[in-house]
């Protein structure tokens, strides 16, 4: 390539598309051998002007001849994606675009799930970058039983969780007694964060049957369990919604739920922020809570079926529950209760790994891979 600016396309729509490659995006913003072209679609326009980013919105109707424009027009020679599932999937449209002008390409895979779905059309047709971008060795073992190639995946862990380096101790025992206070809850109450996600849109905007529990049915089994968890002892629920879910939805389902309880939405916290100062997490499997469990929260995962195939890795902090039985889940709470949570520091980030990816690709033939079938 010549000496002037590598130029990058970088684009996501879903959140958790738009965490990961947001700290990959402002390290190229940083360095002088690149110039990154920002673009989003849903949710991802607000991450990223949070992070001051500066993207340019799409319309949900951009089709792959539109992106070739866009791409040959801005004469782009990387592109960087995430991997979003919302029925949109305007990343898929952007490979194939870049495929056809054999523009190298890498995605960040931001989920140990839904691996097929996340590279193929709805026909079934792979869809492929020359790079995949996978968090761990679990999530690479998963992508190869899923038909994903070996040479288009590599480990360089979650850019999305970078973030979680800057905690430290007394970051997260100052942020704690703030939103505690914050909330009004008292030093002897119980705080439980219920981590929610929209498990059910999701489930059909990918043409998937709807899920044995959703959302709302998790929740109502902890409201229904948690009286006899407090034995008496004061208690206060804070439900955290994803930034794809409905805050009128939930709080109609909290009005029907509560039955008494001392329950409320927040929006004046993020999610992470409400989890340090939890006693008790609870969700399904959300990234949420492998964040909160990276920094050394004990958490509860509700997964009702086969647990080997858990979306969240195995960690000594997560405790799954593996059914809709309310004795399960009051005995799995205790158990995560019985180990006071150990706030941790000093983790590893991944980004450096992922720009290392990108100036390879740099250095490639701009000869594309075969896209093989997946299974």
């Amino acid at each position: 390539m010549s000496d002037r600016r590598i130029k990058v396309l970088a684009l996501a729509g879903d959140p958790g598309g738009a965490e990961a490659i947001a700290p990959v995006i402002s390290a190229l913003k940083q360095d002088p051998r690149f110039e990154a072209n920002v673009y989003s679609y849903k949710q991802a326009t607000s991450i990223f002007e949070r992070d001051g980013l500066r993207p340019q919105c799409l319309e949900e109707s951009t089709s792959i001849g539109e992106f070739r424009s866009i791409l040959s027009k801005t004469e782009i020679q990387l592109v960087l994606a995430g991997t979003s599932l919302n029925g949109i999937d305007l990343e898929k449209r952007l490979l194939h675009a870049s495929n056809d002008l054999r523009i190298r390409s890498l995605s960040i895979l931001d989920f140990w799930s839904n691996y097929t779905a996340r590279f193929s059309d709805s026909s079934g047709t792979p869809i492929l970058p020359d790079l995949i971008a996978v968090p761990d060795d679990r999530a690479y073992t998963q992508c190869l039983q899923a038909g994903l190639p070996e040479e288009n995946l590599i480990v360089t862990g979650t850019p999305a969780f970078d973030k979680l380096a800057t905690w430290s101790r007394e970051s997260i025992s100052k942020t704690r007694k703030r939103v505690r206070a914050s909330l009004g809850v008292e030093k002897t109450t119980l705080l439980v964060v219920f981590a929610s996600q929209p498990l059910s849109a999701l489930q059909q905007a990918i043409g998937y049957p709807p899920p044995s529990i959703t959302e709302h049915d998790a929740f109502q089994l902890l409201v229904d369990s948690l009286p006899s968890i407090a034995s008496g002892s004061p208690f206060q629920v804070v439900v955290k919604c994803h930034p794809r879910e409905s805050h009128e939805i939930w709080h109609s389902h909290l009005i029907d739920a509560r039955r008494g309880i001392k329950a409320a939405l927040d929006t004046n916290h993020s999610t992470l922020e409400c989890c340090l100062a939890a006693d008790l997490v609870v969700g399904m499997h959300s990234v949420v809570l492998l964040e909160a469990a990276l920094l050394g929260v004990n958490v509860v995962s509700i997964q009702p079926g086969d647990t080997s195939n858990s979306t969240l890795p195995s960690r000594s902090n997560i405790f799954l529950v593996t059914s809709t039985d309310r004795v399960e889940l009051c005995s799995v709470i205790r158990l995560s209760m019985s180990t006071p949570n150990q706030f941790t520091s000093g983790l590893a980030t991944s980004t450096p790994t992922v720009l290392k990816a990108l100036n390879q690709l740099c250095e490639l033939p701009t000869i594309k891979n075969n896209q093989p079938d997946l299974q």
